[in-house]
């Protein structure tokens, strides 16, 4: 995996959250569910995951940090998400434990800053790890939940960008 692109990505995103926020500057949302995806902690592509049931999700590969209703409804309209907001442990030893909490983008409407951070934030965290730790520790280490909302947080953005 090119760590550089995790750090370039979390980079970017806090030079420009402002301008995304005022619609003066687009998120690339492909350039997100790329990283994503070169992560290889999800078994399939992140845009799979947005059509997926929660049900579905829930069953085959959810490490259970999400808060889930279940039933049919698509994992692209969950409202919770799992910040990745902290990581420690010993790199030399391959050990590493990732600290998360619940965040909301939607109390009272859309708040696009909520997502932004979730995902500059956890672009940080997972940056500064995989310069770290190798590729498997890190797929072994890090949250599905916390990675599908990485996802979900872009998709929402781009959804927000395109209905003014």
């Amino acid at each position: 995996m090119a760590q550089t692109e995790i750090s370039k990505l979390a980079d970017w995103l806090e030079a420009h959250k402002d301008g995304i926020a005022d619609r003066s500057q687009r998120l690339d949302k492909n350039r997100v569910f790329q990283v994503i995806d070169n992560l290889k902690v999800l078994n399939q592509p992140i845009n799979t995951y947005l059509e997926m049931s929660e049900e579905h999700y829930y069953e085959t590969e959810s490490d259970h940090l999400f808060t889930l209703d279940a039933g049919a409804t698509k994992l692209s309209a969950l409202k919770d998400r799992i910040m990745i907001n902290h990581v420690d442990g010993s790199p030399d030893e391959n050990e590493l434990t990732f600290h998360y909490n619940h965040e909301n983008a939607f109390e009272g409407g859309y708040v696009v800053k909520v997502d932004l951070n979730i995902l500059t934030y956890g672009f940080e965290v997972v940056g500064a790890a995989a310069e770290l730790v190798s590729d498997t520790v890190l797929k072994d280490k890090l949250s599905k939940d916390a990675v599908v909302s990485l996802g979900l947080a872009a998709a929402c953005i781009d959804d927000w960008q395109n209905h003014k």
